[in-house]
């Protein structure tokens, strides 16, 4: 049995805001209980205030944020998770102190190691409130061998 609940949870997991938007309307209204079964029906029934709302952005909700890789040199990048280009640009530039000479966007389950883990964007997403934010760089690892001029022990 699902709830309004869970699917409110899927809604701000996938980003899913106009569904967002509507449970967190009708739940303020009184007209649902965040454990009531969920029935997809009763969205037909919102009215004229709850789109007003969603205009006018007076209910919460996150901006959309998406993973960028801005490159700063020939093989080194720098992962930004940021509402637009421009704010992952600005970020990378304060990071790495150099200009950004591409910028790529990724998928928000790409897939990446952090460390010794698996992890993907959406997960590193829920560990920050503010955007723009740098997340990490990469640089493989013969061109750091080759920049520094140290040998990589295997």
């Amino acid at each position: 049995m699902r709830t309004f609940q869970s699917v409110l949870s899927e809604a701000i997991m996938y980003d899913q805001q106009n569904i967002t938007y509507m449970i967190v309307a009708l739940r303020k209204q009184n007209l649902i209980s965040m454990n009531d079964q969920y029935n997809p029906e009763i969205f037909q029934e919102v009215d004229e205030k709850i789109y007003a709302a969603e205009k006018e952005r007076a209910l919460f909700t996150r901006k959309s944020v998406k993973p960028y890789a801005c490159k700063i040199t020939e093989n080194k990048f720098v992962f930004v998770l940021a509402h637009n280009k421009q704010d992952a640009t600005y970020a990378a530039q304060d990071y790495s102190g150099k200009k950004v000479t591409k910028i790529f966007l990724y998928d928000l389950d790409y897939g990446l190691t952090k460390g010794e883990t698996f992890t993907s964007f959406r997960e590193l997403k829920k560990y920050h409130d503010h955007f723009p934010v740098v997340v990490g760089d990469y640089e493989p690892r013969m061109y750091q061998s080759a920049l520094s001029n140290k040998k990589i022990a295997n």
